[in-house]
């Protein structure tokens, strides 16, 4: 799930590895994000998600974990 705050817009409005939006390479995960500024000021791309770690040895299983990313739009 994406959301914002302040005067911003964010594209595709959810992700997915099913549908293709997010890659997986090595160890860093891909979430291409188009994020349009409606007005100058300050905002905040907000992505919660549920995911998996895993190794060889063990798997750590994270639920609506919420992550915010500030915006400055000029």
């Amino acid at each position: 799930e994406l959301k914002t705050e302040g005067p911003l817009e964010v594209t595709p409005s959810s992700l997915s590895k099913s549908a293709g939006n997010i890659t997986v390479e090595g160890k860093d995960a891909i979430l291409p994000l188009t994020i349009q500024g409606t007005a100058a000021g300050k905002g905040q791309v907000i992505l919660k998600a549920s995911f998996s770690i895993c190794s060889e040895e063990a798997c750590k299983v994270y639920r609506n974990q919420e992550f915010r990313f500030p915006v400055i739009i000029r």
